[in-house]
């Protein structure tokens, strides 16, 4: 049994061998082309070695140049209109600079539209007679319209219509109907600050006496009442 293992073990050693042979004759053979090819292109083996020797250097050369011009480790490259807008960010400031001055115009963007919707609904509400302090206290960010149209009688008139989510508009006071409708009434009641309640006469005191409709007839004197 021993001696029949001995036995492919030599027999792999030899083709092991038998195929570096090969390899190296292969190898030989091709290093040999190569050397026939130059020299039958640069006409001798001492010009064909020099011009080997002179490419080799500019390969070295080229690849000392590429590595100086490579970017280190972590580094972004930026290329055409990507590195134009590098530079405009850099000269508009640092970005804890620019992240403040954001800031700061979004809340001025805020007020400002803020104070502009207060003040469309302090004029939708006196155009259609609601209570515009009313509607301040609760309204919330739905846009507001104010148009110039023309009434039955031909006159300009002012119109206000309400932004709905759709993107329609919706006439002011269907609007309020639709978003109040408890409320729409009272809105629209406290519209001058009166109540119908409120502008009827204050009740007469019966103790007083009337005053003489005749400037003829004497007056009568009013009582002391204090």
């Amino acid at each position: 049994m021993e001696s029949g293992d001995e036995g492919t073990r030599m027999a792999d050693a030899s083709t092991e061998t038998n195929d570096s042979g090969k390899e190296a004759e292969a190898s030989s053979k091709s290093a040999s082309d190569v050397v026939a090819s130059l020299t039958g292109k640069h006409g001798s083996a001492e010009t064909a070695l020099a011009k080997v020797i002179e490419e080799n250097f500019k390969l070295r050369e080229q690849r000392r140049e590429l590595k100086a011009k490579a970017a280190p480790e972590g580094a972004v490259i930026l290329q055409g209109e990507e590195a134009s807008l590098w530079k405009t960010y850099r000269e508009l400031g640092k970005p804890d600079e620019i992240r403040t001055a954001l800031q700061d115009r979004d809340q001025i963007k805020a007020t400002l539209a803020k104070q502009t919707r207060d003040s469309n609904v302090s004029e939708a509400g006196k155009i259609h007679g609601f209570d515009s302090d009313a509607l301040l206290d609760l309204w919330g960010t739905d846009d507001i319209e104010i148009t110039q149209t023309t009434g039955k009688d031909g006159k300009s008139a002012k119109q206000a219509s309400v932004k709905g989510a759709d993107g329609k508009l919706v006439p002011f006071p269907d609007f309020i109907a639709q978003k109040w409708p408890k409320l729409a009434a009272k809105l629209k009641a406290d519209s001058t600050g009166d109540t119908p309640t409120s502008r009827q006469p204050p009740p007469k005191n019966p103790n007083l006496p009337r005053a003489n409709a005749d400037p003829a007839l004497p007056r009568v004197p009013r009582p002391n009442l204090l």
